[in-house]
């Protein structure tokens, strides 16, 4: 899992309902290095962040 293998992790989803049911799992495991964001990931949503990798698992129209 990528939260023991990164010192933070952020994950974006543009579906509420897997986004709270994802934090649900987070907290029971005690998983605390995760931000669960809900946007639209094709839309950059923050110019102040810079990530060291960015994984997609969905597909996306060309950017």
């Amino acid at each position: 899992m990528l939260s023991r293998l990164a010192k933070n992790v952020v994950t974006v989803d543009v579906f509420p309902d897997l986004c709270q049911a994802a934090q649900g799992r987070f907290l029971r495991l005690k998983i605390d290095n995760i931000q669960v964001l809900v946007a639209d990931g094709s839309i950059p949503f923050t110019k102040d962040k810079v990530f060291d990798k960015i994984i997609v698992t969905a597909s996306v129209p060309p950017m």
